[in-house]
């Protein structure tokens, strides 16, 4: 019997006590999927006869102190934007103690994820900061192999009909393709990947969520602009407010990135 810790991406952020983190409430309608995931997935390895805690989004010492879990999985799905590729990804930290266990685990979501589910790899399962980084890897002992899931980009046209129901609810499918992946995990399992020598990991590209606080932080950037300079401006200060007003374009645009987001 294997002890896991399951995490409800986003559930109860607004508690936080990292004040940056309270707005990271996720995708539309990602609340809903990842709190019915978590109990389908924990009554699942219940009943193969595993131990399972459920949690929000927060650290609690009750849960995580002088606790060496076999595994802590934090559930999400990726925002959509138009056009936007579809896929699952999955990621260990940069700076997990026991990065080998956790990268096994990742190894065996990227083998059997999409086969269980249909839903492919997104981008040959191109991670970002947010994710390698991700601030709940902090949570558990650092003995605790760690990952997060990204079950799928919860609005796309193809994905959604595989990850939810029509009113939203995580389908039954999902949890038993993550059950099995923990499961092979906690028995031994690995995944044998080796990627081709000319691999390289493609660009990452501002998410759907990022690209709307970088339109938020334009906006205020052009009312600090246009309260700076006056009607009447110098040739050098009229090149400088061209110069700015281009910036600001590229950023409306999500072509240039003020920050990185998950």
């Amino acid at each position: 019997m294997s002890d896991f810790c399951i995490q409800i991406g986003h559930q109860d952020i607004v508690s936080n006590d990292l004040v940056h983190l309270r707005g990271a409430t996720g995708a539309p309608n990602e609340l809903q999927f990842n709190e019915t995931l978590a109990d389908k997935l924990a009554l699942r390895l219940r009943d193969l006869g595993h131990s399972v805690t459920v949690t929000d989004a927060n650290y609690h010492a009750g849960i995580y102190e002088g606790v060496d879990y076999d595994l802590f999985v934090s559930l999400h799905y990726d925002s959509y934007s138009p056009g936007k590729d579809r896929g699952c990804r999955f990621s260990a930290g940069d700076f997990d103690h026991v990065r080998e266990e956790s990268q096994r685990m990742v190894d065996i979501l990227i083998r059997d994820y999409p086969g269980a589910t249909g839903i492919p790899l997104y981008r040959n399962n191109q991670t970002t900061l947010g994710m390698r980084q991700y601030y709940g890897f902090n949570y558990p002992s650092r003995p605790t192999p760690a990952v997060i899931i990204e079950c799928g980009v919860g609005h796309h046209p193809e994905d959604r009909p595989i990850l939810t129901h029509d009113n939203g609810d995580a389908r039954q499918g999902i949890a038993e393709a993550i059950a099995l992946a923990m499961t092979t995990f906690a028995g031994g399992g690995h995944a044998e990947l080796p990627l081709p020598e000319d691999h390289q990991e493609p660009a990452v590209g501002p998410t759907n969520y990022q690209m709307k606080q970088n339109r938020e932080a334009a906006f205020e950037q052009a009312l600090q602009i246009a309260q700076q300079f006056e009607p009447m401006m110098s040739d050098q200060e009229l090149a400088r407010f061209h110069n700015l007003r281009d910036e600001w374009f590229k950023i409306v645009s999500g072509t240039s990135l003020l920050m990185e987001w998950e």
